[in-house]
């Protein structure tokens, strides 16, 4: 069974402050990942997740809650309880 890491990848070369190296160096030494590439692979995906949710948030202030009770009521459908927006 292929885990995610060994799927498709992309190899990039990038430049960090020593400081963000050292920390590096430091959460491999620990063991808490096995490489560098593993641990800024783990911050782009964090990063990603934060984007993707962020997008959500917004998409939620647009909506407005009495036209969305009215639509679903126009189904026929009711709900006891609405999320706060």
């Amino acid at each position: 069974m292929k885990n995610s890491y060994t799927l498709s990848m992309t190899k990039i070369a990038i430049s960090l402050p020593d400081d963000v190296a050292s920390f590096l160096d430091q959460v491999v030494a620990e063991g808490r990942y096995p490489s560098r590439s593993r641990a800024l692979t783990e911050a782009a995906r964090i990063l990603k997740k934060q984007e993707r949710e962020r997008l959500y948030e917004q998409a939620l202030r647009t909506l407005n809650p009495l036209e969305e009770k009215a639509e679903v009521n126009a189904f026929g459908e009711r709900e006891t309880e609405w999320p706060k927006y």
